[in-house]
């Protein structure tokens, strides 16, 4: 995968097609845009995920190791038209729900959890 630089968008394949992601590097993190995937137009949303470091540079995080998919996991929804999901990168977590009605609505946030302790037993 080749480098990302700042001032580019690079589109991140999601290999079951749940949300369509793009993310341009910035100097202490990246600003990440997501979309549902569907047959009619969809609204998106857009969060700043904080990681000076870049862990999140190569798509092991968040993605099917050896690949170049994201691999997001979805989760009981708030409503019965939309979808949740969650995908793992470096420090927690990004959540994404998708609400289908005449006036769809999409909403992203990153929630810290450095040890991916959420879900887990």
């Amino acid at each position: 995968m080749p480098e990302t630089t700042e001032g580019k968008w690079e589109r991140l394949p999601d290999r079951r097609e749940f949300v369509d992601v793009t993310r341009l590097r910035l100097p202490e993190g990246w600003l990440v845009h997501a979309a549902g995937v569907g047959g009619t137009p969809r609204c998106g949303a857009l969060v700043y995920y904080p990681d000076a470091a870049h862990e999140w540079q190569h798509l092991e995080h968040g993605g099917v190791l050896g690949t170049s998919f994201l691999l997001w996991e979805k989760l009981s929804s708030p409503a019965p038209d939309g979808f949740t999901a969650r995908l793992n990168v470096p420090g927690g977590w990004f959540v994404y729900v998708d609400i289908e009605t005449e006036n769809s609505s999409a909403q992203m946030t990153f929630c810290p959890d450095r040890e991916h302790k959420w879900g887990s037993a």
